[in-house]
C-alpha cells in the first residue's frame, strides 16, 4: 500500500510540467478532474493556479524514501520544497485564506530541513514566520475566511502551531515560540468544550 500511494503521489499528484513556473514540483489541490484552476491573490498580484499552499506535504514521501530507499520519493519531496520556495518568493504561504496555508508549508519545510540538512529549507521557514506574526489576532488566533466573514477554526490553527513548534524545535526561534504559546492559550480557552474535550 505504501508503495502504491507513493507512486500515485509521484506520478499523478505532483506537477511535472506547467505553463505556470510557480507550480512545478507542487501538489495539485483537490479539484474537479484533478486540474481545477482558480485565481490566487499573492503580494506579487493575482495568478492562475491549480495548487494551494495548504496542500503541500512531504512527510509521507520522506518516510517512504528512508524506509524503502526509493530515490524518486526523496526527489519528489525535495521538489515540493523547491516549489514552496518559489511560492514564498511571490508572497504566498501567508495565513490566508486560513492558517493551514502557512502551517503545512512550515511542516513540509521543517521535515525537509531535518531530512536533508539543507539550510535553505530552514531559512524559508523564517520567511514564513515573519508575515504570520502581524496576522495573529489580539485573541491569539489566526482567522479563516468563511464567505466574507473571519472565523476561528481550531484545527487550522493547530496545523499552523504544529509548524511553528517544529520550526522552533530546529531553530530555537523566539518569535515562533511566542506565536505558538499565544496560539495554544487560545486553543485551551476557546477550542474545547465545557467538559474539557477538544472540538
Amino acid at each position: 500500500k505504501r508503495q502504491a500511494y507513493a507512486r500515485h503521489v509521484i506520478d499523478v499528484d505532483l506537477i511535472h510540467h506547467s505553463s505556470y513556473p510557480h507550480e512545478r514540483g507542487g501538489v495539485r489541490a483537490h479539484g474537479q478532474h484533478h486540474l481545477l484552476y482558480e485565481t490566487a491573490l499573492t503580494t506579487a498580484g493575482p495568478l492562475q493556479t491549480s495548487i494551494d499552499t495548504g496542500h503541500q506535504w512531504t512527510e509521507g514521501l520522506l518516510s517512504y524514501a528512508f524506509i524503502s530507499g526509493d530515490e524518486r520519493a526523496l526527489e519528489a519531496a525535495i521538489g515540493i520544497g523547491d516549489c514552496l520556495l518559489r511560492l514564498i518568493d511571490i508572497g504566498w504561504c501567508r495565513p490566508e485564506p486560513g492558517p493551514r496555508n502557512s502551517g503545512w508549508p512550515l511542516i513540509a519545510l521543517t521535515a525537509l530541513a531535518e531530512a536533508t540538512s539543507e539550510p535553505r529549507f530552514l531559512d524559508a521557514c523564517r520567511r514564513i514566520v515573519e508575515p504570520i506574526a502581524p496576522a495573529q489576532q489580539p485573541g491569539g488566533y489566526w482567522p479563516i475566511m468563511i464567505g466574507f466573514r473571519p472565523a476561528f477554526c481550531p484545527w487550522q490553527n493547530t496545523i499552523l502551531m504544529t509548524g511553528l513548534a517544529r520550526f522552533h524545535q530546529l531553530s530555537g526561534d523566539p518569535l515562533a515560540k511566542r506565536l505558538f504559546l499565544s496560539g495554544m492559550q487560545t486553543i485551551l480557552e476557546q477550542g474545547c468544550l465545557p467538559e474539557g474535550s477538544f472540538f
